[in-house]
């Protein structure tokens, strides 16, 4: 009797250690799926900001609204002109970064889940040189102003032409 009970307990802990493991790789496995998520969420934004910039260059002197979204954990999105001096830039992080000139476009606080957090997109211009804008449950506005060979982008609504940014 008491071999049988003393095998019914290691039976238990070892019924019970399986389902801990499966438990854990379990929540692991859903975790990596959600952090994939974001980073294709990420992915999409860099991919319709990069060609919002673009196809901005052809509006000649109009200017466009674009609504863009992106996963709740960022804060905000800042901007950095790379043809403008770097020094104008507050945080040290992106100042650093945006001299190399291989960044101008920055999601903040980087979480560092995804490998596209910060990049670069062709021909964008920032009035002020750096601009960091809020988002707003994962959404952000901006105005885009094509001025033929460069965007210029910042926060919506801004009382900005196009005619005092182009010439």
């Amino acid at each position: 009797m008491k071999a049988q009970v003393s095998g019914q307990i290691f039976i238990y802990i070892f019924a019970m250690l399986v389902v801990s493991l499966v438990l854990i790789f379990g929540w692991k496995a859903v975790t990596q799926l959600t952090n994939m998520g974001k980073c294709g969420e990420v992915s999409q934004f860099k991919s319709k900001i990069s060609n919002a910039v673009k196809d901005a260059q052809g509006y000649g002197t109009e200017k466009k609204n674009k609504p863009f979204y992106l996963p709740p954990e960022y804060t905000s999105v800042c901007f950095a002109d790379l043809e403008k001096d770097p020094q104008l830039i507050t945080n040290r992080i992106i100042r650093d970064s945006a001299k190399t000139k291989t960044t101008n476009t920055f999601l903040t606080p980087k979480q560092g889940k995804c490998d596209n957090e910060w990049f670069l997109i062709e021909d964008l211009a920032v009035k002020t040189g750096y601009e960091c804008i809020e988002t707003r449950k994962g959404k952000i506005a901006i105005d885009l102003f094509g001025c033929g060979d460069k965007t210029y982008i910042m926060q919506s609504p801004s009382t900005e032409t196009t005619l005092t940014l182009c010439t």
